[in-house]
């Protein structure tokens, strides 16, 4: 397992609250988890999402009602005779509304919807990488105490033997080689417990707390996803982020393909229908544009001397049908061919899931079988140290031996918990594979 994830997101925190968390003396996974909440990527996630949302609510805002009043005022004074002065105001209100189905602002509405989706399975697929390269990371750190530990053990293990072969050289037991076979697998030893060393304090150094907090969580046997392999796939096809958003893509390209055949039939027409005084008095007018299927309705009111016109009734009628239109036929094409693409993109996508859920669920069967595998080898270690303890009880083995076997133990047990550890870690990610993992609350946007 590899730290680089986690530190990219999680280490900034070691700045800003390492003074605080090094005084701890543990640390939990759930601990972990709740730092991965104040991450930048974590934030940005989520401002995202909450962007999303306030496009939908502008763009169904679009298709209300809108209200605006007005108004106007004309002089005439005449300059070269005796004519009087004449001057007229109105006050107007129009309100306008989106009426017919198929409104270009039932579009955006539609297109605002299907974002805010993208957002959400964007908002989903960034909480589980960050919760699950924390889950990696805390493991790590677990393992890097282990392995320092065993780093001492075989340090010590090695000084005494380097003694032993050069009490055994001056005694004429062994050779000069075997001596400097001794010297070099000490030298191993400390380059290994540095190394050993030096990884701990990266790994804890993710987490803003100082070697020899207790990282107090052990690896969980998660039970395995429910259902063979290929129930697994159908679930996968229904959740996935990567399938989800192919499909919200042939949606995009299904209505591309209607917009562009509707703005094609469509005509540019409108109807107009007005009633009062034409000139200067009191009337209301409507108007419903084909095209932006639109209705307003404005009413105006004189607020000088009102006309002498008499009340009258008004309607118009006035369209364009396109007959000869290339760039329209261009544009239904180039959905047709958008269509298609998104069709493919989408099998594709169903496809690369399908192999991905496979793929993890081996990798989970094999990480459980070697979780047992680990179990049987401590089992053997631990007879191993019984028989070599009692050998030197009874005079027939050195101290070595024990101290070796004690190793070996100290090495199974780094190994159980390290299969441990994978067979959780594989078992998450084949949940994310199938779209059902949820370690971190998904009900939030912050």
């Amino acid at each position: 397992m590899t730290l680089r994830p986690f530190i990219s997101t999680l280490g900034w925190l070691a700045l800003l609250g390492g003074v605080t968390l090094a005084q701890e003396t543990s640390f939990s996974l759930e601990d972990a988890l709740h730092a991965v909440k104040n991450t930048p990527d974590w934030q940005v996630a989520s401002l995202n999402y909450q962007s999303a949302e306030r496009s939908l609510e502008s763009a169904q805002a679009a298709t209300g009602i809108n209200l605006s009043a007005g108004g106007n005022y004309n002089l005439s004074q005449p300059v070269n005779s005796s004519a009087t002065s004449s001057s007229t105001g109105t006050v107007s209100i129009t309100a306008s509304t989106t009426v017919l189905p198929w409104a270009p602002t039932y579009d955006g509405v539609r297109n605002a919807q299907r974002a805010l989706q993208r957002a959400g399975l964007d908002l989903r697929d960034t909480r589980n990488t960050l919760a699950l390269s924390a889950v990696s990371s805390y493991f790590a750190a677990r393992i890097a105490n282990f392995d320092v530990k065993l780093a001492e053990d075989g340090l010590k293990l090695n000084e005494a033997l380097l003694r032993v072969a050069n009490l055994k050289y001056q005694n004429g037991q062994t050779t000069f080689t075997d001596v400097l076979t001794a010297e070099q697998n000490l030298a191993n030893a400390q380059s290994t417990l540095l190394n050993a060393q030096n990884t701990l304090q990266i790994n804890f150094a993710s987490f803003g707390v100082v070697p020899g907090t207790t990282l107090s969580s052990a690896a969980t046997n998660l039970e395995p996803p429910k259902g063979t392999p290929e129930i697994l796939v159908k679930g996968a096809l229904e959740r996935r982020s990567d399938v989800l958003k192919a499909q919200l893509k042939l949606r995009d390209a299904e209505d591309a393909l209607r917009n562009a055949q509707r703005d094609r039939l469509v005509p540019n027409a409108s109807l107009n229908v007005g009633y009062g005084q034409p000139t200067g008095g009191s009337n209301i007018s409507t108007n419903l544009n084909f095209q932006s299927g639109t209705a307003t309705v404005t009413g105006t009111v004189p607020v000088t001397a009102n006309s002498s016109n008499s009340t009258a009734l008004s309607i118009s009628v006035s369209a364009s049908f396109p007959i000869l239109a290339p760039s329209s036929d261009a544009k239904i094409n180039a959905a047709r061919t958008g269509l298609e693409v998104a069709k493919a993109n989408l099998e594709s996508a169903k496809r690369t899931a399908a192999l991905d859920v496979l793929g993890r669920y081996s990798e989970m069967m094999t990480a459980r079988s070697r979780v047992k595998v680990a179990m049987s080898a401590l089992e053997t270690a631990k007879k191993t140290l019984e028989t070599a303890s009692a050998r030197n009880q009874a005079g027939l083995n050195t101290a070595l031996e024990v101290q070796q076997s004690t190793l070996n133990l100290a090495q199974a047990n780094r190994d159980l918990e390290n299969s441990s550890v994978n067979a959780m870690i594989s078992t998450y990610k084949l949940q994310i594979a199938i779209g059902d993992f949820t370690l971190v609350s998904q009900g939030d946007t912050k």
